[in-house]
């Protein structure tokens, strides 16, 4: 940035950004608008710099015209002249045209400068014309050799003209171009192949997840079918198996794992007895007929006690209970392989022992359907 304020360039340099953010953003509007204050921003950094880069340039031409520049290098000093001439204009105000590379008139000058130092020194040997000749004419053939051009090695004037380099180098340019157009084609064609096998693998992929998820849906949709037509069996069952009941006899739950419990709330035993008294025998029969409702099924009879007493004579007790209603239900006809007798005693009340309404619930038979296996 030279001798411009660092301010002042930070500040061009934030209203190009925010152009290209706008441009980017599509607001073409507002872009117009920042492009010209970017501009303009940037124009007075240049005036900021150069009328201390133009007098540098003005002193290399001084010096380049003392060296002679004006007679040995007079087309490097004129172009030198000239841009600076051009930028002092624009300077000034009497021309718009914004001179380009602001250093490149001060190196222009140099150059001037220096060349004409060159040719003096070449004056000053008369051999040394015939060395720039021979050097020209050695670059030549190695340019030539580098383009693989024929070269007669063993002929000491050899040479290869200009044109003939100028043409090697334009046949290689278009090699190379057609190499690039070719390598492009070669890339566009692997895209396109690379895209259209990706897109067939991306939809076949779909239509696999698609078949998946109508094949999960079916499945889930044959589930649930299932589900619900085998809930509504379950609700006619056993909404027939309450049929089969009087209020009181029996409490009938339904439990969230499919087993069904039947408390035969009105089975009394005497005390300390495990006889069942003939007028529940036509309960029990009705038991056994709720019972093969579900021939699917395991069932277990469970005995309960209360806590008064001795609690292994009271487990003993009520494993006799069971047995009895279990043996009754065998002989009315059941499976005795689907019956199982169980005696708990008093470990597994419903209600508080403290109480005798609390001990008469206890003193239970519970025959449990089990869920299906």
């Amino acid at each position: 940035a030279g001798d411009i304020p660092a301010p002042d360039l930070a500040a061009a340099e934030r209203k190009l950004d925010a152009l290209a953010r706008t441009v980017e953003a599509g607001d073409l509007n507002r872009a117009a608008s920042l492009r010209d204050e970017a501009k303009q921003a940037f124009l007075d950094v240049l005036r900021a710099k150069l009328p201390p880069l133009l007098d540098k340039t003005d002193a290399a031409l001084v010096q380049a015209r003392r060296a002679g520049a004006k007679r040995y290098a007079p087309t490097l000093y004129e172009a030198a002249r000239q841009w600076l001439a051009g930028a002092l204009a624009w300077v000034s105000g009497a021309s718009r045209i914004v001179p380009e590379h602001p250093r490149r008139g001060l190196a222009l000058a140099e150059a001037a400068r220096d060349m004409a130092e060159q040719v003096k020194q070449w004056r000053k040997h008369p051999d040394s014309f015939e060395r720039l000749v021979l050097r020209a004419r050695k670059e030549r053939l190695m340019l030539a050799r580098a383009l693989n051009l024929p070269v007669d090695e063993s002929d000491p004037l050899a040479d290869v003209p200009v044109k003939t380099l100028t043409q090697a180098i334009t046949r290689l340019e278009r090699q190379l171009r057609e190499e690039r157009q070719a390598r492009q084609r070669e890339r566009d064609t692997l895209k396109a192949e690379y895209e259209r096998r990706l897109q067939a693998e991306t939809e076949a992929a779909r239509q696999e997840a698609l078949a998946a998820a109508a094949a999960q849906m079916k499945q889930l949709k044959e589930a649930f079918r299932a589900k619900l037509e085998r809930e509504t069996f379950e609700t006619r069952r056993l909404k027939s198996l309450r049929k089969l009941f009087r209020k009181g006899e029996v409490n009938i739950m339904a439990n969230l794992d499919g087993s069904v419990l039947i408390r035969l709330s009105a089975l009394k035993f005497a005390p300390g007895k495990s006889t069942l008294d003939r007028k529940y025998f036509d309960l029990l029969r009705r038991v056994k007929q709720g019972l093969e409702l579900y021939p699917d099924r395991k069932i277990i009879i469970e005995g309960h006690t209360d806590n008064q007493g001795d609690a292994r004579a009271n487990q003993r007790l009520s494993l006799k209970r069971a047995e009895g209603v279990r043996d009754f239900l065998v002989a009315a006809g059941m499976p005795a392989g689907r019956l199982k007798a169980l005696g708990y005693g008093e470990v597994r009340p419903i209600a508080s022992n403290d109480y005798e309404r609390g001990r008469a619930m206890n003193r239970r038979i519970d025959i449990i359907i089990q869920p299906p296996a």
